[in-house]
């Protein structure tokens, strides 16, 4: 009989268990933005390609933009969780309701 510091998987509830469902979006959320943030500057900003290192003006470029793309993306994400939040904090009635 084998005592092993570590719990068995399964014994406890989140030990050792698989990723769950909003992991995993959460995460192929992340390689999106990050994906689509590396092809959107590196497509606005190196246009050398007889060199293979990226000129100063290219890395200053690729550093603005990666740097407007990150801070807005953040700015979106806090927005969305503050109203995410004030959602869960108002009771199912208190919606809005429409104008006609």
């Amino acid at each position: 009989m084998s005592s092993s510091p570590l719990p068995s998987p399964g014994s406890a509830p989140g030990v050792f268990s698989s990723p769950s469902v909003d992991q995993a979006a959460t995460f192929r959320s992340f390689f999106g933005t990050y994906n689509s943030l590396s092809e959107e500057c590196f497509n606005a900003c190196v246009w050398d390609f007889g060199v293979r290192p990226l000129r100063a003006k290219e890395v200053r470029c690729v550093d603005r933009c990666a740097g407007h793309r990150l801070t807005s993306t953040k700015e979106i994400g806090e927005r969305f969780a503050e109203a995410k939040e004030k959602e869960m904090e108002s009771p199912a009635g208190d919606k809005p309701k429409d104008k006609e």
